[in-house]
């Protein structure tokens, strides 16, 4: 198994189960899955802890809606 490479250190960085956690939780989020469905599936008991953890791609999906919803309205 190759190990991602520190790009500032050129090190072999430290992987660990919970990233593969935080990999799950982006991919959905980006593919379009709501945040309630995910939150669901990581197990968060609120909504708020998944959108805390993630609010950078939930900002990215919001972003990403907004910029559809244009191309579709542009006339």
């Amino acid at each position: 198994m190759n190990l991602p490479i520190d790009p500032e250190t050129g090190k072999t960085k430290r992987a660990h189960p919970h990233m593969f956690l935080d990999t799950f939780a982006i991919e959905m989020l980006l593919s379009g899955a709501s945040l309630d469905q995910v939150a669901m599936l990581l197990g968060h008991k609120s909504v708020k802890t998944t959108e805390r953890s993630y609010m950078p791609w939930v900002r990215a999906r919001q972003e990403m809606l907004h910029a559809t919803v244009k191309r579709a309205w542009a006339v």
